[in-house]
Order: C-alpha cells, then structure tokens, then sequence
C-alpha cells in the first residue's frame, strides 16, 4: 500500500528556482509503474475481459436484426434482386445475421472490417461474401494520395497474412467498412483507447479472486485485558486445544457452536482488510460505462445492481438504436449499395421492425392522425380549402 509523506512547508532558494514560492512536497513510498493489460493483439482483451466482450456482442446482436430493402430511383420497392439473396445467405457458413454479427465483431475489435467478394470472373457478380479476418490484413498502398481520383489510385491491394495463409486480393475484390477515424485509410482499433479501463477491470477481478481463494488468516487471538495487566501466556498445550475447539466444535455447521464463552481475558486482532474499502466495484462500474460511452450503447441496456426500470431500459434502448444502430446500419448499407448503384438502385436497411421501435412509431401515427382529425374539422367549417387541407397533410406525409 502506497504511503504519503507530507513533508515539512520550506522554500528553495537556490539555483533558477531563488524566486519560487514555497510549497507542500508529497512522496509516495513502495509505487510502481501501472501495469497494463496487453494490447499487442486486441483480440485478445476480447476474450479476457468480458465487460467488452459483452458490449461488442450486443452492438452486434442489435445490428443483425437489420432488414434489407432495395429501391429504384423512383422510390419504389424491388421485390427480388441477387443483392437481397446474397445478402441473406451470403456464403456456406453463414446466414444474413451470422455476417453482419462477424463484420461488426471484428469492426469493433480492430477498427476495420474487410469482406471478400468471391466472383467466377472479375466482371461477374459475388457468389458469396466472407468476412476475413482483420487481424492478418494489411492494405498496401502505392505511394499516392491527395492526387488521386479513384480508390485504385490509392491502393495497391488487399494482403491477408494469418498463419500459414499470405494471400493477396485487388482491390474491387474487398469491401472494407471501418471505424469513424482521423486516418483516411486503415482506422485504429477503439480497444486501444480503453487501455486503463481494461487493465483496471483485468486488476480488479484479479484482486477479488485472491481475496476470496487466498484468504490467509482472518484474525489472530492473544492473552491479555482491557486494563494492561499482566497475563500469564497460554502453554504450548493449551494453545492447540484452543485452536482444536475452535475448528471442530465452533462454527455455523450442523452440531457446532456459533458462539464461545470463556472466563479468560484474550484480545481478537483482526488481520483481513474488508474489500468495500478498495473500491473494486465502483471502479469496475465505471469502467464499464466508458466502454459502453466508447460503442455508443447506453449503460442502462445492461443489468445494473442498482437494478434498471423497464422505461428506463426501453429509454435506452430507443436512443441505442437512433443514435448508433440506425447509422451504422445506414453506414453498412452504404458500402454494400457500391454493388447496384450503376443499376440505379438503392439499399437500404430497415429496423422498423424491432419491437422497442414501434412504439414509437405508434405514437407517430397517432399524433398524423390527430394532426389530419384537425385539418379536416377546419375544412368542413370552411376555415381552410381543400387544397390547403391537402397541401398540408401531404407536407406532414413527406416530413414522416
């Protein structure tokens, strides 16, 4: 444990510091540097530290709950296209959900995601989609930058080196999604960012685990009385049938005493530190909602011990939703409609669907119905024309 020294007030007076004010010097005795989790491979604090696993995995879970919808430029809905099969059952393994988790997974770890088109011919359409794995990507650059117009002109090409797999891939045979970033290119992975609040969560655990496997001795019993008399010491003897009695006949089992009485005066000298006084969940709480702060998910979506109302949750839930699920499926939609767009379609993803949404566009049709009641009152006691009345309900249509 780290002790303070608070030295005595003095002034320095010497050397370039003649003029500085006095002040308070503190030291402190037996610190060490900060021990940090190992960030060499991210994926690794992944797996170890389960508060960012289990934010990752939601973020992801509530992204694959995306639909997809293709429309002509007229706004009109394209019932059947290969994009939508594709999309749906894009490889052997995986289904529409399995890939979008996996994207968003890796997304999340490493800052970037790269999916392998797999085409018979460099002209044909994908047959299938595979998410590769981001750790073992690299992507080489030729050298050019803010002189070029085309993508082609920036990257040479695609490289996956993962164990005994080097395999290189051009550049229109990959679609690589990454994090919002100051670097243009390759984003860097938000799990670097989290250093201190996963070593802390790491430290933590750690320290409980000791605590509750490696106990040591609770509490040391000596002779002696209130008053500082002297006490004859107990005998070799005596001291093993006190430390007999109270392992076998005293205790909270069946047949044993939870309560002892002796006539002899004797002092209890606790030796445990009580684990309240380390803070030890505070601090994992509030490393855990930077985490959440830092995947854009609500603290409040999680269990709590406090414990979470279900308005709360839903609360949360809603603004998860429209403030980072709704724009990274719209961001996912965006790079997938490269596929189509010289067809002049459109992909778009929909999560109009997801329960906690449509309560709120329940109350929005609510209110339109309200809104359009009004209208046609005015209209039938001639305060407003028709063409006004129908004016306005088509400008509350278009901003709905």
């Amino acid at each position: 444990m780290a002790t303070i020294i608070k030295l005595p007030k003095f002034g320095l007076n010497f050397g370039f510091w003649k003029n500085s004010s006095p002040f308070y010097h503190q030291h402190q005795v037996g610190v060490t540097e900060p021990i940090y989790i190992d960030l060499s491979n991210v994926e690794t604090a992944y797996y170890s530290v389960p508060h960012l696993q289990i934010v990752i995995n939601r973020k992801a879970e509530m992204l694959s709950n995306l639909e997809w919808t293709i429309k002509n430029n007229k706004g009109e809905v394209v019932e059947s296209h290969w994009l939508l099969d594709l999309l749906n059952n894009p490889n052997p393994l995986q289904n529409g959900k399995g890939l979008i988790f996996q994207l968003s997974v890796c997304k999340s770890i490493y800052g970037n995601a790269f999916v392998k088109k797999l085409k018979a011919f460099s002209s044909s359409k994908p047959r299938c989609y595979y998410v590769l794995d981001s750790q073992g990507m690299k992507v080489n650059l030729t050298g050019k930058l803010y002189d070029q117009y085309e993508i082609s002109g920036i990257i040479k090409d695609y490289e996956l080196e993962l164990n005994e797999i080097n395999q290189k891939f051009e550049v229109d045979e990959i679609l690589h999604l990454r994090m919002a970033s100051n670097k243009p290119i390759v984003a860097e992975s938000p799990v670097k960012t989290l250093k201190d609040q996963l070593s802390n969560i790491e430290g933590a655990y750690k320290s409980r685990n000791i605590l509750l496997n490696n106990r040591g001795m609770l509490g040391m019993i000596s002779m002696g009385n209130s008053k500082g008399e002297a006490t004859i010491p107990m005998s070799p003897k005596e001291k093993k049938e006190a430390e007999e009695k109270l392992t076998k006949h005293y205790g909270i089992q069946q047949g044993q005493k939870p309560i002892g009485i002796t006539t002899l005066p004797f002092n209890w000298h606790p030796m445990s530190f009580p684990t309240k006084d380390l803070l030890l969940f505070e601090e994992i709480e509030d490393d855990f909602k930077v985490i959440c702060d830092t995947y854009g998910i609500r603290r409040e979506v999680f269990s709590t011990v406090d414990g979470t109302t279900f308005e709360n949750q839903n609360t949360a839930l809603k603004s998860t939703y429209q403030n980072t699920i709704i724009p990274e499926a719209n961001y996912i939609a965006e790079v997938f409609n490269t596929e189509i767009e010289s067809e002049g379609l459109k992909l778009e993803a929909n999560l109009e669907h997801i329960p906690v949404l449509q309560e709120d566009k329940k109350e929005q049709a609510e209110v339109l119905e309200k809104m359009v009641d009004t209208l046609l009152k005015l209209l039938e006691r001639g305060i407003i024309s028709e063409a006004d009345a129908k004016a306005k309900i088509d400008e509350i249509l278009m901003k709905r």
